[in-house]
């Protein structure tokens, strides 16, 4: 089936299924079990080449161009959370520092 066949069948979807997000589409829905798939991962420890690894399989993949593309979204989520927890651990700290002057 091509691709604009698949895009159809979403289209027609959108319309006839009430309550259905105006921009679910095999895009979305690929980038949302990407990222599912990062957190469990994550939450079970998987290392990085694995996940590029089991990712390739799943999806069908013939190389690991696309697993990596994900992968550097999935880090970049990462980095982000670590600088925002690092962010909220000095605000604390330089509150409480005030506080004890």
């Amino acid at each position: 089936m091509s691709p604009s066949n698949i895009n159809k069948i979403f289209e027609a979807l959108r319309k006839r299924v009430p309550g259905l997000p105006d921009d679910v589409s095999p895009h979305i829905l690929r980038h949302s079990w990407n990222d599912t798939f990062s957190e469990y991962m994550d939450s079970h420890g998987v290392s990085q080449e694995d996940e590029v690894k089991w990712r390739t399989k799943i999806m069908g993949w013939r190389n690991e161009k696309s697993a990596r593309s994900y992968l550097r979204r999935t880090v970049a989520r990462r980095s982000n959370e670590v600088l925002r927890v690092m962010h909220d651990d000095l605000d604390i700290r330089f509150a409480e520092e005030r506080k004890d002057q």
